[in-house]
């Protein structure tokens, strides 16, 4: 027979058991916001960029820094410079050059690899799962937009929350040019993004994002975002700019979808206008930004 001394000890750690578990409870089912914005920061060495980029980074870092992710595009020149600003906990970085050799010409290219930064405000360790991806394919080296010096691809990482939700991210840069055959490309390019999506993210919530190189007012290049956002059954979270901005190019996107388990719920959406230095743009596209409360599916 066991004493009352060790009945009250089972007792007390029955109790603070119970109160452990519905505390771990609470926390997975709580409910939290999530901001996320899109900048292509225009980072190419400065004689390209006809600018000041060491000027420019620390400048663009500091206003990321408030958000919960940035996806970041044409990160290639003066990196150091713009995630020390930014200082989130987790940084995290693109596919590399295609070969050593293009490598050796980052006076032209800033490194010659995709360009593509992921910062998160959240530790290492949340980082569950992440892949670099090169698209291998492009149109152009000496004409058009020249996009084939970059290792273009897409970042992925799938990220636990301070609740415990997981949500996986995409930072994506596709060919530019107004070619035909840059259309193509993109077209091939999102091809290859929506079979890795599919396999890797399945049951997911997903937020996508980057330099899509698809205009919006584009009825024929808009479509193929439609037809490529339908198959993978993410929506438009309609981060743009309004009607009255600067920016009447309009190439930068984010998608979103819910996963089996859990909801993204679109608070907020637009251009952040804060990122300009002495009344003039930080780069030559607006950062996009959209607000998400993350929940558990009841």
């Amino acid at each position: 027979m066991r004493s009352s001394s060790s009945r009250s000890s089972l007792r007390l750690a029955s109790c603070v058991g119970g109160a452990l578990l519905l505390l771990l409870l609470a926390v997975s089912s709580r409910a939290e916001e999530f901001a996320i914005v899109s900048y292509n920061v225009h980072g190419l060495p400065a004689w390209i960029a006809r600018d000041d980029p060491k000027a420019r980074m620390p400048a663009i870092g500091h206003l990321l820094a408030p958000y919960d992710v940035a996806l970041v595009q044409e990160d290639w020149s003066h990196h150091e410079l713009l995630s020390a600003a930014a200082g989130h906990a987790t940084q995290l970085g693109g596919n590399g050059p295609r070969a050593q050799l293009l490598a050796s010409f980052s006076f032209f290219c800033g490194g010659c690899g995709s360009g593509l930064s992921v910062f998160a405000a959240l530790p290492r360790e949340r980082v569950l799962d992440v892949a670099a991806v090169p698209y291998d394919l492009c149109a152009d080296w000496l004409f058009g937009a020249n996009d084939c010096w970059a290792t273009k691809g897409f970042l992925f990482a799938r990220l636990r929350l301070a609740s415990g939700a997981e949500v996986d991210l995409y930072d994506t840069h596709l060919e530019a040019g107004d070619g035909e055959d840059d259309l193509a490309v993109r077209e091939l390019q999102l091809q290859k993004l929506r079979g890795f999506v599919t396999d890797r993210s399945e049951g997911h919530p997903v937020i996508l994002g980057g330099d899509l190189n698809l205009p919006y007012d584009d009825a024929r290049q808009q479509a193929m975002v439609k037809s490529f956002a339908s198959t993978l059954g993410l929506r438009d979270a309609g981060a743009r700019p309004g009607d009255t901005s600067r920016w009447k190019k309009r190439l930068d996107w984010i998608l979103y979808r819910d996963g089996a388990d859990v909801s993204l719920t679109l608070l907020s959406n637009g251009e952040e206008r804060a990122f300009v230095r002495d009344g003039a743009p930080l780069s030559d596209h607006p950062a996009v930004f959209a607000r998400f409360r993350v929940a558990a599916k009841r």
